[in-house]
């Protein structure tokens, strides 16, 4: 009971080699196959809002459980007098356990700058402030620091590189730096590790081009390009250290269903597990828990399927796994790292919520197959750590300071 008490945080154990992960199939998508939804997750719920059926717009909304597994019908976009609010191709967020949609193409190729509230606890939606860039469709957008950012995209007079946040606590859009890559439509954004990434995407070519936005000083830099093909359509999710981007339509008019994911520590791309449904373009997806639900899409028929997607360790990792104690969490003074494979604590590396090394503002004392972090001039919050067992395997969990 004692070891129970302490090991209150399990590390997730990323191997260099030999690394697994899979997805499992879930409950179909409510409603008609489509593509083009808005996906967000809120209050340990998902929601895909929206997305065309090759028939229509829509404008009905869904919330999936995901401890049921089973979806069920929510309020429509502005409610039971929504009509014209029917849309695909727009972009949508979660902030303050609040779900938002905005931009998008709607009937008539009518292009939306408008921006509408989701209150599950009402199941009602309100609108708020409009997005002051132009109206637009296929524009990206993450979160940060709960302010969501919407940019890029096509307008009625063409192709985008602006780049907007919305303050929900002020209802204001905020003008932020331009994206630097080409004006580009269809492309991919996500964010984790308090930045945000955007890429690939439609400028006329294809791209597979890849872009940082740090929030600190409101820049962008490029990092390695996406290392699939070329694409255009594909959908993508942040789950700190990991980005991933999946699916899409390449230059070939391929309809792709590979998966590629993106570190933040290594700055460097390898390819996951395929999703296992077809190729495709337009799926949307949120997170909840960690774990990526991804669906919908087209690749000349419209799509209905639904995953989950999860990492797990081999067998030899997760001896690993289970050998690594970190205590306690929460902590008002020192945290004990404890493991057989402790030895230097060079092993170990502190990174901050922007991902910034802050290693050098604990001291790190050694024992016997224990490391001490005893914080110096750290401000209470949240933490992540490395800890490198061997030149195969990495370690990465999170503790928190009081």
């Amino acid at each position: 009971m004692l070891k129970a008490n302490l090991f209150l945080l399990v590390c997730l154990c990323i191997p260099l080699i030999h690394a697994q992960d899979f997805w499992d199939q879930k409950d179909s998508i409510k409603g008609p196959p489509r593509s083009g939804c808005v996906g967000f997750a809120i209050s340990q719920q998902g929601h895909f809002v929206g997305g065309y059926d090759g028939v229509e717009f829509k404008r009905r909304a869904y919330a999936y459980d995901v401890f049921n597994d089973n979806w069920r019908d929510i309020a429509s976009i502005g409610n039971e007098n929504g009509s014209g609010l029917n849309r695909s191709a727009a972009c949508g967020f979660g902030l303050y356990d609040k779900g938002y949609i905005t931009t998008g193409q709607g009937e008539n190729n009518g292009l939306f700058n408008d921006l509408w509230m989701y209150d599950p606890v009402l199941d009602a939606w309100t609108q708020k402030a409009d997005y002051i860039g132009e109206a637009r469709a296929f524009a990206v957008s993450f979160v940060i620091n709960n302010y969501g950012y919407v940019g890029t995209g096509q307008s009625i007079n063409g192709l985008k590189k602006d780049f907007y946040k919305y303050d929900p606590l002020n209802n204001v859009w905020i003008n932020v730096a331009d994206f630097i890559g080409s004006p580009r439509k269809s492309a991919v954004g996500f964010a984790m590790g308090g930045e945000g990434y955007v890429g690939t995407g439609d400028d006329g070519t294809l791209k597979k081009d890849f872009y940082q936005y740090r929030e600190l000083t409101n820049s962008w830099v490029s990092i390695p390009d996406f290392p699939g093909t070329a694409r255009s359509g594909a959908t993508a999710w942040g789950i700190f250290p990991q980005g991933f981007v999946a699916m899409g339509e390449d230059l070939n008019q391929q309809f792709k269903n590979d998966v590629w994911e993106y570190n933040f520590y290594g700055n460097t791309w390898v390819q996951r597990a395929n999703y296992p449904g077809v190729g495709r373009k337009y799926a949307s997806n949120f997170v909840v828990n960690d774990v990526a639900y991804v669906g919908s899409g087209y690749n000349g028929e419209f799509k209905d399927d639904f995953y989950a997607y999860y990492r797990l360790l081999d067998v030899d990792q997760l001896t690993v796994e289970q050998d690594l104690q970190v205590f306690p969490i929460p902590s008002r003074g020192v945290v004990h790292v404890k493991s057989e494979f402790v030895n230097d604590k060079n092993q170990l590396e502190i990174f901050n919520l922007l991902g910034q090394n802050i290693t050098n503002q604990f001291i790190i004392l050694e024992g016997d197959h224990q490391l001490d972090i005893i914080p110096q001039f750290t401000a209470s919050g949240k933490y992540y750590y490395t800890f490198t067992k061997n030149q195969y395997a990495t370690c990465q969990g999170s503790f928190i300071i009081l």
